[in-house]
């Protein structure tokens, strides 16, 4: 997203005569950050306030605002700062939900996921024999089009173009994702969709990506002329954000086909997309505990740990469900020792016992190794041992004493890591990933380059914890 540092003026909901002259400012790894010559003489609207603002670029709406307070400078001058979670550059939306049509999103990286070339291989040996009168010649890509439960999406390449001078010129081609609705959508709504396609392909690429732009449209707002007349194109609607990991163009370096754990074609193409935007909003939350571990620059081993079981353990529970014994046997038998508890009591039991049926943790994560076991037996061993090994080391995390872990921080980085491959794998396979695709990839470098520090973290903590050395599968 780019890096945007405007002057403008600025106003409140509803009192658009009481403007103020301000700056606006805004960077991917910063803030959102608004500072005002005066302040406003009305207090925000509600807990999370929206500014409007007018900057050299066009209309800006500043959502969910707060105050860092008021200061006064010598000879007298008063200034005001706000902090805004996110922007929506290109209109006034006075309208608390704002609906849109479609979105159009670019990430990094999907480009040499996808690995559509509109060159011929033939061609690029000819410049590579320094041919005097070398002809290229460029096929256009045609778009990818599937549809889902909310309407269609696309996958489209865009030319563009960079350092135009004697030498030369650089073409380059940018995949876009277009999401088309068919009826209009909350905003809030279409950002969770373009959540879940960044969390699949960062799922897929075995890497966290970055979100260079996030466009959204309605039919009803439309390109202003210089006439003042409204054109029958579309204006576009920018959404920037903080980024919690961002890495700029320069800092980038290109990710080759053997880097990922599978491709845009392996993953389905656009029809995986469609078919992950359907599935995945079941297990959202549990999505979104699992991307933690990969979208934060920094985390404490230990809340990696327990973000990613967490995650697991969320997962299974939604889409395996289960239970420790029949519903009706449970029943029975807490209908027995409410007869036998203290009236007193009663509710305190009842609601202690609220998830006493549920399928144990060492249960969940075996059941989740055995579905992804096709791909991450090499990774692991076998599913009992490491189910059982996960389970105690969250017990441990999870039940404080007054002694120092006795697991060091490196190995649960790579228990962690043992955990998220395997709910990557069961996620994936959830979104109608072929199994074959899949167990294909069992020998690859995703899934092995650290399967041998895997297997030490392991038999170390089950030293440490003091488990047996053989347990049933």
């Amino acid at each position: 997203m780019k890096e945007l540092d405007s002057s403008g003026i600025f106003w409140l909901p509803d009192h658009e005569n009481d403007p103020l002259s301000g700056r606006l400012t805004y960077s991917p790894t910063g803030n959102i950050m608004l500072t005002l010559i005066g302040d406003f003489q009305n207090s925000l609207r509600g807990p999370k306030g929206t500014i409007f603002g007018t900057i050299k670029s066009g209309e800006v709406t500043l959502l969910d605002c707060f105050s860092k307070g008021v200061w006064r400078r010598i000879p007298g001058i008063s200034e005001s700062g706000y902090i805004a979670n996110s922007m929506l550059l290109g209109h006034i939306f006075e309208e608390p939900e704002p609906l849109f049509l479609s979105a159009r999103v670019r990430f990094s990286d999907v480009d040499s996921w996808i690995g559509r070339t509109p060159l011929d291989d033939r061609d690029l040996q000819d410049l590579d024999n320094n041919n005097s009168k070398p002809t290229v010649k460029i096929q256009p890509i045609e778009d990818s089009v599937c549809s889902f439960s909310r309407g269609k999406i696309t996958v489209r390449h865009v030319w563009n173009y960079r350092d135009r001078s004697i030498a030369g010129l650089t073409l380059y081609q940018e995949p876009h994702i277009h999401i088309q609705y068919d009826s209009p959508t909350p905003f809030k709504e279409i950002a969770k969709d373009v959540g879940r396609l960044e969390s699949f392909i960062t799922l897929c690429i075995d890497a966290s990506i970055d979100l260079d732009e996030f466009v959204v449209r309605h039919p009803d707002i439309r390109v202003q002329m210089l006439s003042g007349d409204f054109s029958k194109s579309q204006r576009d609607i920018e959404y920037r954000a903080p980024r919690l990991k961002y890495r700029t163009p320069a800092e980038r370096k290109e990710r080759q086909s053997f880097d990922f754990l599978i491709s845009f074609d392996e993953a389905g193409g656009v029809n995986g997309l469609a078919q992950w935007l359907d599935s995945s909003a079941r297990f959202q939350r549990a999505l979104d505990s699992c991307m933690s571990t990969r979208h934060a620059t920094r985390m404490y081993a230990e809340n990696r740990f327990l973000n990613i079981t967490y995650a697991a353990e969320a997962f299974h529970r939604i889409t395996q469900g289960g239970t420790y014994m029949e519903v009706h046997q449970f029943d029975e038998l807490m209908a027995a020792y409410m007869t036998a508890t203290p009236p007193e009591h009663k509710e305190w039991f009842a609601g202690r016992m609220t998830y006493g049926n549920d399928s144990p943790l060492p249960k969940r994560l075996r059941e989740l190794a055995v579905i992804a076991k096709g791909t991450t037996r090499p990774m692991i061993g076998k599913e009992g041992r490491w189910a059982q090994t996960i389970a105690q080391v969250r017990n441990e995390l999870t039940h404080l004493g007054e002694w120092p872990s006795k697991l060091s921080g490196n190995e649960l980085y790579f228990l962690s890591e043992s955990v998220y491959s395997v709910l990557r794998v069961a996620m994936l396979l959830e979104s109608g990933v072929p199994q074959a695709v899949l167990d294909k990839k069992r020998t690859s470098n995703p899934v092995t380059w650290h399967a041998d520090r895997i297997e030490a973290a392991l038999t170390h903590a089950r030293e440490a914890l003091g488990l047996s050395r053989s347990t049933a599968e």
